[in-house]
């Protein structure tokens, strides 16, 4: 039988085990994630150092323990999917399972743009922002993005850029990248545009504007925070011109870009 229980676990799976750009970020702290508390508190990224052998301790050049062992609070920020019981109801009916399916996809098609856009702004808040180099995207562009994770040290591995889509005509107009396009063409598939340069890139409206222009955002991916709850909680209420029950479903997640040097913007001039 389904219930609203049943209805609201699925959605929080399918949201797990989505490919969306919201997972294309640090997972590790899913677990500190509290039922019912409105921040979360999360060990900041590590400071270690590598030291050659001999070196004096008391060099003051070790262990940055402070960054090492320190935490970050994050707001819990709640997002709701309302629905009705007599569509409920319905989800038993000989043909219930197909509706269920439907609200359960789309429940969390909705969910997952909302997440997205959490992940993206969260990027989009570093200092790092670079005007195009001239008035339209070229490949230069791009390479600054790349020139500037090397510079940083940032891996290769785990380099996601998300182009905003009223771009995407300047960036398929760049051959290099109509060449990639080629060569990963299984990707488009899935919801990636393409991959070169270690990026991983899609193509998103979401991303925001700087002072008012188009704009793409990177950031690598265990440098920004996606805490998703395990738990959701429900709320029934009867609503008298229904003359039925309506039932909203909270998820609760929390995000952050944990270093500021791991994600960098550029934005048309």
């Amino acid at each position: 039988m389904f219930t609203i229980s049943f209805f609201a676990n699925s959605v929080l799976r399918k949201n797990y085990e989505n490919k969306a750009i919201h997972n294309r970020t640090n997972k590790a702290f899913n677990g500190f994630m509290q039922a019912g508390a409105d921040t979360v508190t999360i060990p900041a990224l590590s400071a270690v150092q590598i030291l050659d052998l001999g070196t004096d301790p008391d060099a003051n050049a070790g262990v940055d323990v402070k960054g090492d062992t320190g935490t970050i609070t994050i707001n819990v920020v709640s997002k709701m999917v309302r629905i009705k019981e007599s569509l409920v109801s319905k989800f038993n009916s000989k043909s219930g399972l197909n509706l269920f399916n439907h609200y359960v996809d789309e429940s969390n098609r909705k969910l997952v743009r909302e997440y997205n856009k959490l992940v993206i702004e969260a990027a989009f808040g570093t200092a790092n922002k670079f005007p195009f180099s001239g008035a339209s995207m070229v490949l230069n562009d791009i390479i600054d993005m790349k020139e500037f994770f090397d510079n940083n040290e940032v891996p290769e591995e785990g380099r996601i850029l998300v182009v905003d889509s009223r771009l995407q005509k300047e960036l398929w107009a760049i051959p290099f990248v109509q060449q990639a396009a080629v060569f990963n063409s299984a990707n488009l598939k899935s919801g990636v545009f393409v991959e070169f340069f270690g990026f991983t890139v899609y193509v998103s409206a979401l991303p925001p504007q700087y002072n008012g222009k188009r704009a793409m955002v990177a950031w690598w991916e265990p440098s920004n925070a996606f805490l998703l709850g395990s738990e959701t909680n429900i709320e029934s209420v009867y609503i008298p011109k229904l003359g039925g029950k309506i039932h909203d479903i909270y998820t609760f997640s929390a995000y952050k870009q944990l270093d500021d040097s791991m994600a960098c913007v550029k934005y048309q001039k």
